[in-house]
C-alpha cells in the first residue's frame, strides 16, 4: 500500500462512502446533523438539506425515549460504540443501527435488515405449521449415500401419537429406535424414496409401537445441490380405523345370520341395505328395493293416524315397535312385528332410519332461504331498522347488528321504541321536522343528523328512510338506513385546520396564479417582505422578485422556473424532484438580499397546485439554507471519520500503475497484515479459484462501462468466505480508464444464513405438500391464500375457484368457522365440522387450527388442518343401529323363550325339568351377552374422552356393592393408596366386571378375591387375584382383534372385551397371569393424571 495520500483521496473516500449500501450520518456534539450520505436519505425518506443543521430529536421527535436515544447517550457517556435493532413503523422497515463516538460528536451507521427479518419470519411461519399440524411430522437426515437414516426432528403431534419424546428420537438412526423387522422395512422404503427422488405414500404395520399398530405414512425427498440430503414425512396412526373395519365386518356377519329381516334406510327413506331374511320374507331381492322406500310394501291397511304416531315416536329419538300389515312382491299380505330405530349423530340430529321417511325437503329449503335473508339483513354493512307505523308512536320492530354497533343500543333496548331515542341536545330541530314531514307523507328522504349513542357520545348519522308498501299499495312499514359519517365530518374540519396551519407555518409561502400575480401570502411571507397581507395579494411576482434578489442574482431564473411549473415544461434552472405522492416539484437555490440582514441563501420549492376557482397555479415555499453552506468544511472532516468506522473496507487502483491501495479494514477482511504491498494480480490470487474468471470478467467490463459490482468467494487462512465489492471507474478526457475506487464488505454470515433459510424453506414446503388431509392457510379475515395438494384432492377446487374466498365457502357452519379463526397462542382442540366439496357433497371433517404471527407478534393469518372422518362417522352409526336391533330382538325373543320354558317347568314332568333349567340358564346368559355387546358398542362409538378419576374411592364403591350382592364371597382389599388417573368414566364398570368375573367363575364354595391398589408418579396399578380355575383360552382370544367370531364362541368373553377397550382408551395396559393358587391375577395399569 502506498504511504502517501493522493490529493483527491478525501474526495475518493467521500465518493466511496456515497456508494455504500448503509446509511451514514454524523452529529456534532450538540447532536445536530453535519453529514448525511445518499443511502441515509433513502432509508429516512427525506433529503440531506432538510436534515443538515437540525437537532436529531427535533428532526425525528418519535425517537425520543426509544432505544435510539438510549444508544446515542450511552455512546457519548461511555465513549464506546453501541448498537441496536429498531423497527420503523412509518417506513415499515427494520434497521440495525451502530453509534460511534469521537471528539467531534457521533457517527451513526444504519443498515436495512428488513429482508433478513422477513426471511426469519417466513421460517418461523413454516415452523408454526410444522409444530401445529395434527399429523405426526418428521425430518430424517440421509447419510452414507442413502445407507443410514437418522432422525433430525419430529413435531409435538408425532410425540403424542407415538408416545416417544423428541429427545428419545433426535440424533438416533432407524436401526436404533426400531426392532430388526420394522427397521428393515422402514429403511427399504426410505432408500426407495432416495433412489426414485419422488414422494411415496403407503400403509405399514409396525410391531414395535403399542404392541403392533397400523400407520399411514407419506414421505418426500429434500434435494439440495442435486443430492438427497433429507427425507421429510407425515404419519398418523390408523390402527383404530383398521380395528373398526374388522369389528364392522363381525357385526355384519351377526346381522346376516340374526334370523330376522333387517332394513336400513337413509333420512330420505331410500333403502340402502336389506339382509337375506328380508328377501325371503318379502319376495323382493335387495337389488330390487335398493333406492326405493318402504312404501313398496304398503298394503293400504293402515290409516294416516297410525303412521303419524310412528313418525312422532322416531322423530322424538325413540324406538318404535309394533305390527304392520305389509304386501309381498307376489301380492300376498303378511303381518310382521317391526322395530324402527332412529340413528343420530353426536349433535342429536337424525341421520338414518329403519323405517318410512317423510319428505320435508321443501320446508327445509324455505327455512334456509329465510335464514339467509335474515342473516343478510343482520350482517349488512350499514345500520338497518324497520318501524311499524300502524302501531302507536311508530316503534322499531327490527334493528340489525350494524345498528347496535353504531348506536350502542342492544336489540332489546331499541325494539319497541321510537327512533327519537337517538336524538339529543344538539340534534338539529329543523332536520328533525323534515324527517317527521317525510314520515307523515310516507315518502323517501335522506338527511344528516347529530345523534347520540347509548353511552351519551355524539356522532353524525346519515339517515335514509323509505316506505314499504303491500301489493295493494297500503303502507306496511318504514325501512331506515343509518351510516356513521363522523369521520367525513372530521375530515372537513381537518381541512379547515390545515388552512390555518399554512398561515402559522414559519416558512414563507405564497400562491401564484397563471397571470404570475400573488393570489395568497402567509404571515411569514408578508412579515419577511414587510408589507400587509392585503397589499401583497395581487402584486406581480416580477416586481417582488426584483426587489429582493441579491445583486449577483438573476431574477429571470426565478420567473422562468415559475413558467416551467405552470406549463409543465423542463426548467432551465433548478432541479426537478418527485414527491412520494407523485407530485413533480422544482427545487431552486436563489440568493436574496435584505438591507437589515445582508445576503441570504434560500431554497425555493415550487409545486403545481389547483386554485379554488380551478385555475392552475404555483405554490412557492422559501427556506433559509445559509447555515448549510457554512458547514460543508465540517462535513468533509466527518466523511473521513465515517469511512474508518463504517465497518467496511475501501480501495483505490491507479490503473496505469496497477498499484492497489487498501484501507486497514480491507486487509482485515482478506486476512493480511496492513501495509502489505498489493496489486490487482495479488488480489486475484486471494479470490477462490472457481470465482477468479467471473471476477476478472466483471473488472474488464467495468473498464468499459465504468461500474463494478460483484459477490464472490475468497480464501482466508484456508477458509472460504464471501465478500461484496462495488466500485466505479474514472475515465480521462479521451475515454481511457484512469482510476478505480470502491468498497468491499464481508457478507459470509449473510450468505450462510440465506442458504440455510432456503434449505429450511424447501424442507417446510415438502412437509406442507406431503401432509395428509387438507391444509388451508388464510389471511387474518379468514380468506384462503394457500392450500396443499391434499385440499385439492379432498374438496375438488381449482386455484382460480377458491383462492381469496372466505373459509365459510366450504361450510355452512358459521359458528364453527368463527371458532377456527379465534386468536390463540396454542393449537385449538380438534372439532368436527360439516364441510361441502366443490361437487356439493357434504362430509364430516376433523379440524384443528392455529394462528400465524408476524415478527411483531400480530396475527397474519390462520392455518387449518382438515381430515375427512365421514367414513368413520358412518361406521359408528352403523354399529349403533346394528347394536340396537340386536339388543332389542334378543331381549324380545329370549323373553318369549323364558316364558315358554317356565310354563313347561311348571306343567311338565320331572324328567324334562333339568333340560328346562338348562334352557333358562342359557337364555339368561344370552340376554346378558346382548347387554355386554350393547355396552361395548356404546363405548366404541363414543368420542374417546378421558376424565380424572379417584381410583381408590371408585374401587371401594364397586367392591362394597359386589360384597352386598355376593355375601358368600370373601373380598379382601388394600386400597389405602390415594391416586388420580386419566381414564374413561366407565373404569368403575370395568373393575366391577373383573371382580364379578372372579366371583361367579370360582369353583370354591366361598370364593376369595384380593383387590390391591398401588400408585407411582406415572402409573396406577390395580391387581385382582382369585382362587378360581383361571380364564379359558377362548375368553382371552376374544380380546384380540384377530380372533374370528364363530357360532360357538362369539358371545363368550364380551365382558373382558369391554374391560380391554376401557383400559386401551386410557392408554393403559391389561395383563393376565396364573398365580400360585392356580387362579388368575389380573393387572390393570392406568396413567396417573
Amino acid at each position: 500500500m502506498s504511504t502517501g495520500t493522493p490529493p483527491n483521496a478525501v474526495q475518493r473516500r467521500s465518493d466511496a462512502l456515497e456508494r455504500v449500501s448503509d446509511g451514514v450520518v454524523a452529529l456534532d456534539q450538540d447532536l445536530r446533523y453535519t453529514y448525511v450520505n445518499t443511502r441515509a436519505t433513502e432509508l429516512l425518506d427525506t433529503d440531506a438539506d432538510s436534515l443538515l443543521g437540525e437537532h436529531v430529536w427535533e428532526a425525528f421527535p418519535s425517537t425520543r425515549g426509544t432505544k435510539a436515544q438510549d444508544a446515542i447517550e450511552r455512546a457519548i457517556e461511555t465513549d464506546q460504540r453501541t448498537s441496536f435493532e429498531r423497527y420503523n413503523d412509518q417506513l415499515a422497515k427494520w434497521w440495525k443501527v451502530r453509534v460511534h463516538p469521537d471528539q467531534t460528536g457521533v457517527t451513526i451507521v444504519f443498515s436495512d435488515i428488513t429482508e433478513q427479518k422477513e426471511r426469519l419470519y417466513e421460517l418461523e411461519r413454516k415452523d408454526t405449521l410444522f409444530q401445529n399440524a395434527q399429523d405426526g411430522l418428521f425430518v430424517i437426515d440421509v447419510e452414507d449415500g442413502g445407507e443410514t437414516f437418522r432422525v433430525n426432528q419430529v413435531n409435538p403431534a408425532y410425540e403424542h401419537i407415538t408416545g416417544i419424546s423428541a429427545e428419545e428420537l433426535q440424533g438416533r438412526t432407524i436401526r436404533e429406535i426400531t426392532d430388526e423387522e420394522d427397521s428393515a422395512a422402514v429403511r427399504e422404503r426410505y432408500a426407495d424414496c432416495v433412489r426414485g427422488r419422488t414422494p411415496r405414500t403407503y400403509e405399514e404395520h409396525l410391531a414395535g409401537f403399542d404392541s403392533g399398530s397400523w400407520w399411514e405414512t407419506s414421505i418426500a425427498p429434500v434435494i439440495v445441490d442435486d443430492e438427497v440430503t433429507q427425507i421429510v414425512g407425515s404419519t398418523r396412526n390408523v390402527t383404530e380405523q383398521k380395528e373398526r373395519e374388522q369389528r364392522l365386518q363381525k357385526f355384519e356377519q351377526m346381522i346376516e345370520h340374526t334370523g330376522h329381516a333387517v332394513l336400513f334406510t337413509g333420512v330420505d327413506g331410500e333403502i340402502e341395505y336389506a339382509n337375506p331374511e328380508f328377501e325371503e320374507l318379502t319376495g323382493y331381492t335387495a337389488a330390487e328395493v335398493r333406492g326405493k322406500t318402504p312404501h313398496v310394501l304398503s298394503s293400504g291397511a293402515h290409516d294416516d293416524a297410525f303412521f303419524a304416531d310412528l313418525w312422532e315416536t322416531v322423530l322424538d329419538g325413540k324406538v318404535w315397535s309394533g305390527e304392520i300389515e305389509n304386501e309381498r312382491k307376489d301380492g300376498t299380505q303378511f303381518v310382521a312385528t317391526h322395530t324402527i330405530a332412529p340413528v343420530m349423530d353426536e349433535s342429536g340430529s337424525v341421520t338414518h332410519f329403519v323405517a318410512i321417511y317423510e319428505d320435508i325437503t321443501d320446508r327445509k329449503e324455505r327455512e334456509e332461504e329465510l335464514r339467509r335473508k335474515t342473516r343478510a339483513l343482520d350482517t349488512a354493512p350499514i345500520g338497518i331498522t324497520i318501524t311499524e307505523p300502524s302501531q302507536e308512536d311508530n316503534p322499531m320492530t327490527y334493528v340489525n347488528e350494524k345498528f347496535t354497533e353504531i348506536t350502542g343500543y342492544e336489540r332489546e333496548a331499541a325494539v319497541s321504541r321510537n327512533c327519537r331515542l337517538l336524538q339529543g341536545p344538539e340534534t338539529d330541530a329543523e332536520q328533525v321536522a323534515k324527517l317527521r314531514d317525510a314520515i307523515d307523507e310516507a315518502r323517501e328522504t335522506e338527511l344528516t343528523l347529530r345523534n347520540y349513542r347509548a353511552d351519551g357520545t355524539a356522532f353524525w348519522n346519515r339517515l335514509s328512510i323509505a316506505p314499504v308498501r303491500a301489493e295493494d299499495g297500503t303502507l306496511e312499514s318504514f325501512v331506515g338506513f343509518q351510516k356513521d359519517v363522523t369521520e367525513e365530518k372530521e375530515q372537513a374540519r381537518r381541512l379547515e385546520t390545515h388552512e390555518l396551519l399554512v398561515q402559522t407555518m414559519d416558512e414563507e409561502a405564497v400562491l401564484v396564479d397563471s397571470d404570475k400575480r400573488i393570489r395568497f401570502a402567509n404571515e411569514a411571507a408578508t412579515d419577511f417582505a414587510d408589507v400587509p397581507v392585503q397589499a401583497a395579494e395581487g402584486l406581480p411576482v416580477r416586481s417582488v422578485v426584483e426587489a429582493v434578489a441579491a445583486p449577483d442574482e438573476d431574477p429571470q431564473r426565478f420567473l422562468d422556473v415559475i413558467d416551467a411549473v405552470l406549463y409543465s415544461v423542463e426548467p432551465d434552472s433548478g432541479e426537478r424532484l418527485a414527491d412520494p405522492d407523485g407530485t413533480e416539484t422544482v427545487s431552486l437555490e436563489f440568493d436574496l438580499y435584505i438591507e437589515s440582514i445582508g445576503k441570504i441563501h434560500t431554497e425555493q420549492r415550487l409545486v403545481p397546485v389547483e386554485l379554488e376557482d380551478g385555475e392552475r397555479g404555483v405554490a412557492v415555499i422559501s427556506r433559509d439554507i445559509t447555515q448549510r453552506r457554512e458547514r460543508e468544511q465540517e462535513i468533509q472532516t466527518h466523511l473521513v471519520q465515517a469511512q474508518e468506522i463504517g465497518n467496511m473496507g475501501s480501495w483505490g487502483l491507479e490503473i496505469g500503475k496497477s498499484e492497489l491501495q487498501w484501507s486497514d479494514e480491507c486487509y482485515r477482511i482478506f486476512g493480511l497484515e496492513p501495509g502489505t504491498p498489493m496489486t490487482y494480480e495479488r488480489f486475484l490470487e486471494l479470490v477462490h479459484p472457481e470465482d477468479r474468471a467471473a471476477v476478472d470478467d466483471a473488472w474488464n467490463e467495468a473498464l468499459i462501462d465504468g461500474s463494478y459490482d460483484i459477490e464472490h468467494r475468497i480464501i482466508v487462512d484456508g477458509e472460504t468466505r464471501w465478500v461484496q465489492e462495488t466500485g466505479e471507474i474514472e475515465f480521462s478526457v479521451d475515454g481511457e480508464p484512469e482510476v478505480g475506487i470502491g468498497v468491499v464488505r464481508d457478507i459470509t454470515n449473510r450468505v450462510r444464513q440465506t442458504r440455510e433459510i432456503r434449505a429450511q424453506k424447501r424442507r417446510y414446503e415438502s412437509l406442507f405438500n406431503s401432509v395428509s388431509g387438507a391444509v388451508v392457510v388464510t389471511d387474518p379475515d379468514g380468506c384462503i391464500t394457500t392450500y396443499n395438494p391434499g385440499f385439492v384432492d379432498l374438496f375438488g377446487y381449482e386455484s382460480e375457484d377458491i383462492e381469496g374466498c372466505h373459509l365459510s365457502t366450504i361450510t355452512d357452519e358459521q359458528a364453527a368457522v368463527e371458532r377456527l379463526l379465534e386468536e390463540t397462542d396454542v393449537p385449538s382442540e380438534s372439532r368436527l365440522v360439516n364441510y361441502r366439496k366443490n361437487s356439493g357433497q357434504v362430509f364430516t371433517g376433523e379440524s384443528r387450527s392455529s394462528s400465524l404471527r408476524t415478527h411483531n407478534d400480530t396475527i397474519s393469518g390462520y392455518v387449518v388442518h382438515i381430515v375427512d372422518v365421514s367414513e368413520a362417522q358412518e361406521n359408528r352409526e352403523q354399529l349403533q343401529v346394528l347394536s340396537r336391533i340386536l339388543r332389542h330382538n334378543v331381549k324380545n325373543d329370549m323373553n318369549v323363550i323364558q316364558g315358554r320354558a317356565e310354563l313347561i317347568e311348571a306343567r311338565g314332568s320331572p324328567a324334562v325339568r333339568a333340560d328346562v333349567e338348562k334352557i333358562l340358564e342359557k337364555s339368561r346368559n344370552f340376554v346378558e351377552m346382548a347387554e355386554h355387546q350393547h355396552r361395548i358398542t356404546e363405548l366404541l362409538t363414543e368420542t374417546a374422552e378421558t376424565v380424572t378419576v379417584d381410583v381408590a374411592s371408585t374401587t371401594r364403591r364397586v367392591v362394597s356393592d359386589l360384597q352386598t350382592q355376593y355375601s358368600e364371597a370373601v373380598l379382601q382389599t388394600d386400597l389405602t393408596t390415594e391416586c388420580q388417573a386419566k381414564t374413561p368414566s366407565e373404569i368403575g364398570e370395568a373393575v366391577r366386571e373383573l371382580v364379578q368375573n372372579a366371583i361367579v367363575h370360582s369353583d370354591q364354595e366361598q370364593p376369595i378375591v384380593d383387590i390391591q391398589l398401588q400408585c407411582t408418579e406415572t402409573m396406577a396399578e390395580i391387581k385382582i387375584r382369585d382362587d378360581g380355575p383361571g380364564i379359558p383360552k377362548q375368553e382371552w382370544d376374544v380380546l384380540t382383534v384377530d380372533g374370528e367370531i364363530s357360532a360357538l364362541n362369539h358371545g363368550t368373553g364380551l365382558g373382558l372385551w369391554f374391560v380391554n377397550q376401557v383400559v386401551r382408551r386410557s392408554n393403559g395396559g391389561l395383563s393376565f397371569d396364573e398365580n400360585d393358587s392356580g387362579g388368575t391375577t389380573v393387572t390393570v395399569r392406568l396413567p396417573t393424571s
